[in-house]
């Protein structure tokens, strides 16, 4: 007699029982939370300065309400209800007019965000959809704040599974870190190349470890002391003394790919 290849389902115990009720009900409040409002009017606010100074006589919290813009009115640009920005060294900079590049007051405070797409341009693609979480970075995109309007062409996706407030402080670092690794000059990296990332233990030098090793690299990083070297190693790349003395006989011509975020000695030794 031919057994069925049907199972009976075990009966969900307890415990499993509240914690799909709960990841429901935290799924369908999301959903909730990245509908544009019915009447078409957003209660918005946003960090900004009109004039160039310290952060206690220039920033200012401006709340108003604003009319939600119809798809045509888009264009390539979709609106995010933003979950979570950053203030960083780079903001400092703009708010003292210290930038590299120049920067015009007024300035809408947050080079980074992440969110959910609330509403999308009739102009934009197809990749993305409504509820969609995302990221941006990028000058003036103001993510210190509710809710932004960002062209869509500067939005990358977000796993779901990994908090907002986790990938506002990574999206800067890991993106620069992947330009360097697989962008810049045309060269890309590949399995088995050899990667020396010095400045191994700051944040950028951590995320061009982990994007390398991804990939099959042989990685080596530099760091100074026992406990920048702890956590190059931990990362799974080979440590080195932080002075180009220190790393510069050991991969002296021996690498393919050399990342210099320290400039120690003006890129000499790099």
């Amino acid at each position: 007699m031919q057994k069925s290849a049907l199972r009976k389902k075990k009966p969900e115990k307890e415990g499993d029982v509240l914690r799909n009720a709960v990841r429901k009900q935290k799924a369908e409040k999301e959903m909730e939370t990245v509908r544009a409002p019915d009447n078409g009017i957003l209660q918005n606010s946003l960090v900004a300065f009109e004039a160039f100074g310290e952060a206690q006589s220039v920033l200012q919290l401006l709340e108003f309400r604003e009319r939600i813009k119809s798809d045509a009115l888009l264009n390539d640009k979709v609106l995010i209800k933003v979950e979570a920005s950053t203030v960083t060294m780079m903001d400092v900079l703009i708010r003292k007019n210290l930038l590299h590049r120049p920067v015009r007051a007024p300035f809408k405070m947050g080079c980074d965000l992440v969110g959910r797409i609330i509403k999308i341009g009739s102009d934009c693609g197809t990749e993305h959809e409504i509820g969609d979480k995302v990221c941006a970075i990028g000058l003036g995109i103001g993510g210190n704040s509710r809710y932004v309007t960002v062209s869509d062409s500067k939005l990358l996706p977000c796993a779901d599974d990994i908090h907002p407030s986790k990938v506002a402080c990574m999206i800067k670092n890991y993106v620069a870190a992947y330009q360097c690794l697989y962008r810049v000059g045309g060269f890309k990296i590949k399995k088995k190349h050899t990667v020396l990332i010095i400045g191994g233990a700051g944040s950028f030098g951590r995320a061009a470890i982990q994007l390398s090793i991804a990939v099959g690299a042989k990685v080596y990083g530099t760091g100074k002391g026992k406990k920048s070297k702890k956590v190059i190693a931990g990362l799974g790349a080979e440590p080195l003394g932080r002075e180009p003395s220190e790393w510069l006989p050991r991969v002296k011509e021996n690498m393919d790919i050399v990342i210099d975020s320290v400039c120690s000695d003006g890129f000499q030794s790099s």
